[in-house]
């Protein structure tokens, strides 16, 4: 999952501000070391984001 997080954020960094390729890396970092964070939602979950 990083590598993808990370390949996407260099891919489009070039194009966005500096303040936004900032949030970004320290919104994925805060995924990444985020324990209870769930890539697939669960089997039971009716709802859809």
């Amino acid at each position: 999952m990083a590598r993808h997080l990370v390949s996407g954020t260099r891919k489009l960094a070039p194009f966005k501000p500096s303040e936004m390729v900032l949030r970004e890396i320290l919104c994925m970092t805060w995924v990444l070391l985020d324990e209870n964070f769930k890539t697939e939602p669960e089997a039971g979950s009716a709802e859809m984001i």
